[in-house]
C-alpha cells in the first residue's frame, strides 16, 4: 500500500510544500529560464516527494542540487562553484 499512497492525489499541505520548494529554487541566478525545463523540474519535485523525500528542508536541498546539475543555464556542475 505504500507505493499506492505515493501515487495518491497530493493534498493541500503536500502541495504547499512542493510549491515552496519550487519557489525557493526558482530565483537562483543559474536556474534555466526555459519554461519546458522548468516544467520538467516541477515534475521532478513531485517525483522526489513521492519517492519519499518529504521533509521540506531535505526536499529543497535535494532539488536545488538536482536543478543545479540538470537545469543550470550556466551549464555547470554543483561541484564547480
Amino acid at each position: 500500500m505504500g507505493d499506492d499512497a505515493r501515487q495518491a492525489v497530493i493534498g493541500p499541505a503536500e502541495f504547499a510544500i512542493l510549491i515552496k520548494v519550487y519557489n525557493n529554487v526558482l530565483p537562483e541566478p543559474w536556474f534555466a529560464t526555459d519554461e519546458a525545463q522548468r516544467g520538467r523540474f516541477r515534475r521532478y519535485i513531485i517525483k522526489a516527494f513521492r519517492a519519499g523525500i518529504t521533509e521540506p528542508g531535505e526536499l529543497t536541498t535535494h532539488c536545488r542540487e538536482f536543478a543545479r546539475h540538470h537545469y543550470s543555464a550556466l551549464g555547470g556542475s554543483p561541484l564547480d562553484g
